[in-house]
């Protein structure tokens, strides 16, 4: 109820300064870039901070957070095998699917086995696995944890699912079966949607693909932060590259070589290698080594 109630204060004020003039930057929407630049800082550099659109290639897009699965079409990503095999007609309903299988088989209780780093090299990472970001991001701590609950938690009320969501994170399992459904049918929707009138990207702030921009030498990744539905049924239905916004207003551009200034660096949480291991394997596409996924059913 609050929720709602906050979103429409914040729809009010906005026409009313509208109707004085005002013009929201997303009303604007990012500087269009795509099909001019091979690199994303070639954009940012021109256009002091505003957002950029761009096209990237999806073997450079990750996804799912920290487990980093590339969003190329021959990936082990969950959400790209899932809309693959529905559109081949092998499979119809969540429960025989990839989706449901990865939900089930990948299943980390502690940071260690999310991060792939072993706990013997720092007793913090047997905390919860909710408790863990990407170390650029923040540190792990409980904070985090209620983060993401009250993200799920969101979530679930948007779409009609009981709001009690303890420690559940669709990025991974355990979820429950109303989550994995929930799951399966926004990805089946975005499919859908794509197939019959093709990719509607927007200005609003969740109008596009994007996310953070990771960079090792003269190399980038995306790491993708809104749009993971929408950037798999991309890649599933052929798509080589998505226009992805970078916004350094919301994300960041995230430099290896300055892994020493990241928060969870500095708070001692990670050593300057762990935090470094983490980001080669999110650059590189590479799961924790915990992960297991059956290539078939």
């Amino acid at each position: 109820m609050l929720r709602k109630a906050t979103s429409l204060l914040k729809s009010i004020v906005r026409e009313i300064l509208q109707a004085k003039g005002f013009v929201y930057s997303s009303d604007v929407g990012p500087a269009d870039f795509r099909g001019l630049v091979e690199f994303p800082w070639d954009a940012l550099e021109r256009t002091d901070r505003c957002p950029i659109l761009f096209d990237v290639p999806l073997e450079r897009c990750r996804g799912l957070g920290l487990m980093a699965f590339s969003c190329s079409k021959d990936s082990a990503h969950p959400y790209i095998r899932t809309l693959q095999n529905y559109l081949s007609g092998n499979v119809t309903v969540y429960s025989d699917s990839e989706l449901k299988a990865y939900y089930m088989n990948f299943q980390p209780k502690t940071g260690s086995e999310l991060l792939g780093i072993s706990p013997a090299e720092n007793k913090l990472f047997l905390k919860p696995v909710l408790w863990f970001t990407e170390p650029w991001i923040a540190s792990p701590s409980r904070r985090e944890e209620k983060i993401k609950i009250r993200i799920m938690r969101n979530e679930s009320s948007d779409h009609g699912l009981s709001e009690r969501s303890g420690g559940e994170w669709n990025q991974f399992g355990p979820v429950s079966d109303d989550r994995g459904e929930l799951e399966f049918r926004r990805l089946i929707s975005v499919m859908a949607s794509i197939k019959a009138t093709g990719y509607m990207r927007g200005n609003g702030s969740d109008g596009d693909i994007s996310g953070d921009v990771l960079v090792r030498d003269n190399d980038y990744r995306i790491n993708i932060i809104r749009g993971q539905h929408r950037i798999c049924a991309l890649s599933a239905s052929g798509h080589l590259k998505a226009s992805v916004r970078i916004d350094v207003n919301k994300w960041g551009v995230i430099r290896r070589e300055a892994a020493e200034y990241w928060p969870a660096v500095r708070s001692g949480a990670f050593s300057l290698a762990q935090a470094r291991e983490v980001f080669d394997r999110i650059f590189e596409g590479r799961q924790p080594s915990s992960y297991f996924m059956p290539m078939g059913k």
